[in-house]
Formats: structure tokens, sequence, C-alpha cells
């Protein structure tokens, strides 16, 4: 028994491989954990060892790249998240770790009903259309021909939001059309399902695609190939995609009945002329859309029956009608992992008819009554920076009390934020739900804790592409404040400290996350935590007097969740992803506050307004600080001007 010398091997200090999971002409797919990302489940893709040229590492970066510009566009081409080389020269991608059942697999058995046959078909052209749009090379929108459009590169995955979510794999034979480039003449595909252009060499363009598409829609309604070959020779599918008509659907004999259109359309797509078949994607939408809802019709209690017998049939009239979409909304209540505070959050309510893109506000009572009656105005900014991600702004403007902005990011690397962006791009509208702050049923408050030696526990964890060495600097700065640093400590390390010590403040610098609802910081650069893997140490030194915790890092909602629930008085986080540059800034304008004597809600406020000189290169950066207060303590205030 041979071992794979890949196997327990940590790639780029980052990726540990684990298992083999493919393997084919261009290379092997390896599953592996991203250790730097808490070990989330990853693919990563080597180039073979027989391609090792120049020219076929550049073909293999080519479609890396591909993938990654088309996987930010559609939720329908793999996503590809990293590049590079090991320390042999070889090439790898890692993309998204997908596991579902591929096509091939599933019509193999038996051929597809003709609700799941519209379903996968609709995303593969959702894929293609994506594709064929293009992507932008030195300036120039450039068309994507996959070139390899089979039953085998496209992937049926379980999505618990979309159902059967279609993903369409292997761009490694792309094209690339680029009009100052000249285009090779070769032949590169499957045999089986290419267009007779692409047999012969040929410059392609979309419609070739569509031809490929064509054979695999008759494959996937029939269970059978239309075009066959007499060898299985290049000339002899050469012979039969050129001069060879497809079979009907009327020769085969199917257990249920086609739309006329629908063979039409099929067949239309199998046509030898590219002008004669349909000439996008669009088009192929735009044809299935009327079929399948007529499909999606529900016929009356009794249709089927003969007029002789319909009389028998007594149809009950329905006295319960669904909830409008607005009546759902109406009922819709604060989500219990959401702090009270204000915030802003998208969300996606489905209903039995469809899925409403909604923006969830709370603010005070005072604040949205003055608002009632206001202008909506909204604006969306595509952002690169720290990632691709989408800044959503709606603003509210009332004649009498202005302008109210409720600023939301979409992160685009997430799968919400995906899935957000999608449905505004579809539907082209949303729903606000707005949710009164409501006055605090606490015991009687603490009274203002005048604080005097303080003691500082800063962590600075993960500086991957960060430079933390300034927040130090600037809590070293500080006169008459004792800062214990932890610099990339472990969980053991963090632990011991909050145990052991007695803080008043808890700071952390480096990178964070908010996966679903929980809060993440990465303390090093192999390991990441959790508020509740820390739980216990934290209640201890809340208990001892650990009054505030500061995460001068990215998302922190889900931190500051996780906290608020052991009862932390004060915390400052950051609302969304945060450029390295704006996290700075704030945490020396901040410090430049609360060390002249302002109370805690001053000092964050005045640092957020100071930040609003930096919002033309980062929009909203004065949104991105919250604080998060339990009502049971109030603020604490700092006493003399040269205390942090």
């Amino acid at each position: 028994m041979t071992t794979d010398p890949y196997i327990g091997r940590l790639l780029a200090n980052r990726y540990q491989l684990v298992k083999l999971i493919g393997q084919g002409a261009m290379g092997r797919v390896y599953q592996a954990k991203d250790m730097l990302l808490g070990e989330v489940i990853v693919a990563v893709k080597f180039i073979a060892q027989t391609l090792l040229n120049q020219k076929m590492r550049e073909r293999f970066e080519r479609e890396a790249t591909i993938c990654a510009l088309l996987g930010e566009k559609s939720n329908h081409i793999v996503r590809v998240r990293d590049f590079g080389a090991d320390e042999n020269e070889v090439s790898f991608y890692v993309m998204e770790y997908l596991e579902g059942e591929n096509l091939s697999d599933l019509i193999r058995p038996q051929r597809l009903s003709l609700t799941r046959f519209f379903n996968i078909t609709r995303q593969i052209c959702l894929g293609l259309q994506c594709a064929h749009k293009g992507i932008l090379v030195k300036g120039e929108l450039c068309p994507i021909i996959h070139r390899d459009i089979k039953p085998s590169n496209i992937l049926i995955i379980q999505d618990a939001s979309f159902g059967e979510l279609v993903k369409i794999l292997d761009f490694g034979i792309a094209k690339l059309l680029q009009s100052d480039v000249a285009q090779t003449q070769s032949f590169m595909g499957t045999l089986a399902y290419c267009s007779p252009e692409q047999m012969e060499g040929k410059e392609l363009d979309r419609r070739s695609d569509i031809y490929s598409l064509g054979v695999m829609m008759f494959e996937m309604l029939s269970g059978e190939m239309p075009i066959l070959s007499e060898t299985r020779s290049f000339g002899g599918w050469y012979k039969a995609h050129h001069y060879a008509p497809p079979k009907s659907f009327d020769s085969i004999n199917l257990d249920f009945k086609l739309p006329k259109a629908l063979k039409e359309l099929v067949m239309q797509c199998m046509a030898k002329e590219p002008g004669e078949r349909p000439q996008s994607a669009g088009e192929i939408l735009k044809a299935l859309e009327p079929l399948e809802q007529e499909l999606g019709q529900e016929k009356p209690l009794g249709s089927n029956l003969s007029p002789a017998n319909q009389g028998l049939v007594q149809i009950e009239p329905r006295t319960r009608r669904a909830p409008t979409p607005d009546e759902i909304c109406r009922r819709a209540s604060w989500p219990k992992d959401k702090p009270i505070s204000k915030i802003v959050f998208p969300h996606i309510i489905h209903t039995s008819q469809e899925a409403l893109g909604t923006l969830w506000v709370m603010l005070s009572k005072q604040d949205i009554q003055n608002r009632l009656v206001s202008m909506r105005y909204n604006y969306f900014l595509f952002l690169t920076s720290p990632h691709p991600m989408v800044l959503w702004i709606t603003a509210l403007h009332n004649k009498e009390h202005g302008a109210r902005w409720l600023p939301c990011y979409l992160d685009l690397k997430t799968t919400l934020g995906q899935k957000v962006t999608r449905l505004l791009g579809e539907v082209g509208c949303y729903r606000i739900l707005f949710f009164a702050l409501s006055e605090p049923e606490y015991c009687p408050t603490i009274p203002n804790t005048i604080w005097t030696n303080i003691r500082v526990l800063a962590i600075l964890g993960n500086d991957e592409k960060i430079d933390l060495d300034k927040d130090r600097a600037m809590l070293e700065q500080q006169p008459n404040v004792s800062v214990e640093f932890l610099t990339k400590p472990s969980r053991e390390q963090i632990n011991s400290y909050l145990w052991e010590n007695t803080y008043d403040i808890l700071f952390f610098a480096g990178h964070s996350c908010t996966e679903g609802e929980t809060g993440k910081i990465y303390i090093n650069q192999t390991e990441s935590l959790t508020i509740s893997e820390l739980k216990y140490a934290v209640k201890r030194a809340i208990a001892r007097g650990l009054k505030l915790a500061i995460f001068n890092s990215c998302d922190g909602l889900g931190l500051a969740k996780d906290l608020a629930t052991l009862h932390l008085p004060q915390i400052v986080v950051m609302r969304e992803p945060v450029p390295d540059p704006i996290a700075q800034e704030f945490l020396k304008y901040f410090l430049q506050a609360f060390s002249q004597g302002n109370s805690l809600y001053l000092s964050v406020r005045e640092a957020r307004e100071r930040l609003q000189s930096l919002e033309e290169c980062f929009p909203c950066a004065s949104w991105l600080p919250t604080i998060v207060q339990n009502p049971a303590f109030e603020p604490p205030i700092l006493k003399g001007a040269n205390l942090f």
C-alpha cells in the first residue's frame, strides 16, 4: 500500500491536507483544513506533476483567476479563495469545499423529473450567463467560454436556504476572449458534448457552450444521449456532431409527457449552425420561465374528472388565506441572538410564496416616530478592502428632523451576504423592519464608577497583513496605566491570566469574525477562540472587577452578544469588517478622549465623529464602532486627565 506523502502536510503554513478526494488529467484535489480560520474545511487543487511547465502553470493560474472572479459574481460557480506554489514550485489553488452529488451520477440510474430538471437547468444557465458576460482584465470585459459543459462538471449540493444548489465546476480549459490577444485554434473538450465548431478547433463563443448544454438537457430528460458515434474515435464524433441529426424525444419511450415548447428548445440548442441556436443563456432562461410556471400551477380538485363525475365533487372554499408579506413582517420579533442595541443588519424572511429581502433596524422610539413620514434613499457601493463586500446605505430624510443614515455591510465571503445581494438584485426592492429600543427593566443601577488605578490585559492576536505594533505603542504611552501584553498567546495563557489576575479592561486587537451568530477571535497563527471557550475565566474576571472589553477588530457583534450573556458591564466592538487604518485611528481618538476624563459614551462618540474625516476613502467609517451596554451599570469615568 502506497502512502500519499501529501496527507498531513501543512501547505503555506496554513492549509493542512487531510485526504485525497479527486484526481484527473489536470491535477489532484485534497480535502484540507484552513488552520488560520479555525480549521474551516477547504479543497486544495494541485497541478499534475506531468504538467510542470511554464505554459501549463499559466493555464492553471488562469483557471484559478477565472474561478475566483466568477465565484464572487455567481453562487453557481465554485469559489476560489487562494492561489500559490509550494516549496517545490508546484502550483495550487484553494477552493470552497463542497459536498454533493455529481449530475452524471444523478441521471445515470434514472432520468430527472420535470420539476427537478427546471430547477437544475435554471441554475446552470445563471452560472453560464455570468461566465459569458465576462470578467474585467486590464480594464476590458472579457467573456468566459467554459468549453467542457457536461454532467460530471455539474455538482448538486443541499443548501439550507436554496434547497438544491447547483455549482459549475472545472474551468480548467475555459477560454478567456480578449480582443487584443490572438486566440489559439486547437481542440479541447469532451467528445460527446462538443459543438461542431469546437471539433474543428475554431474560435468559439458562448453558443458553443449552449450546444453542450442542449446535449446535456436531452440526457437529463431522457436518460439517453441524443447523438451517438459509430466509433469512439475523434473522427467518429466529428462526423456525428456535424452530420448526424439528434434523436427526437418522440423516438424514446418516456413515462411522462414533455411540453412541445421544451422539446423544441432542447433541439434548437443542438442546432449544427451557431446562428440557429439560442444566442445566450438568458434566452434559454426566458424560454424556460413560462414552462416552469405552467408546471407549478396547481389544478383544482376534480379537474381531471369526467364532466359526468365532476358534479359529485363538492369543493369547499378556503376560509383561511395565507398571510401577506406585509403581515408576516409586522409579526416578526427581534431575534434573541441579537444585542438590544442601536444596530442595523440584513435578513431574509422566507414565506410560502417568496423570499423577502429585509433590513432590521433598532432605534429609539422617538427616532422612529420622527421618521414615520420621510423620503427613503438607497445606495450600494462595492468595496474590495479588506475583502469584497457591498456597503448598503439606506437614508431616511425628514424635513424637520433631517437625515438618518442606516448603513449595513454585506460581506460577500459569507453565504448570507451572497444571498442577500443576489436577492436584492433579482427583486429590486426590500422592506425595513423597525424595532424600538425598549426601556430596560433591571434592578436599580450601580452608580457611576470612578476609575483610578487601571489594569489592562491586552491580547495582540493574529497580525497577518495588519500592524498591531501601533496598537501596542498607543497603549504603552498611557501614563499611570498598568498594561500586561499577551502577544499571539495560547488559549491556556489567556485562561491563566484571567483566572489569576485582576483587570479593569480586556483589550483585543487582531483578526476576528462572527460566524453565524458566534464571535471568534484569532489569537495566533493557528488557534481561534470563542467566548464560550473562555466562559468561566471571563466570569471569574468579571467577578474580580473586569468592567470593560474593547475588541478593536473585525465584525464583533457576535463577541458582544456572547459577552453580554456573562453580564460584562460595557463592551466596545466594531459592527463589521474594519480596515486596519480605521481600527488604529479609532483607538487613538478614543484613548485621547477617555484619558481626559470623558465618559465612555462621550469618548466613543468623539472617536467616531473624528473618523468621519476618513470616509472619503473608507465609507461609513464613523458608523463601525459601537457600545453594547449592560443597563444595570452606568458608564465609567476616569479620574484625572492623565489616566487611560
